[in-house]
């Protein structure tokens, strides 16, 4: 099978499309992570608890972040 100029060009979209998917996905992640750790770090409560601290935090971000 010979690939035309056409298919080729298909062919590297394709690629450069899965390339870009895939490195939003890892930034999200990284984001999600930093995030976390952020919280962690300001209300010195680890993920997954229930502290009262953890919860003034919430109440503490301006409404403009929390959107994001």
């Amino acid at each position: 099978m010979i690939m035309t100029d056409e298919g080729m060009a298909r062919i590297d979209a394709i690629e450069k499309q899965a390339n870009t998917d895939l490195f939003c996905e890892m930034l999200a992640f990284t984001a999600d992570r930093i995030i976390e750790l952020e919280v962690v770090f300001r209300t010195e409560a680890p993920k997954g608890t229930n502290s009262h601290m953890r919860e003034g935090a919430a109440q503490r971000i301006p409404p403009s972040v929390q959107a994001i």
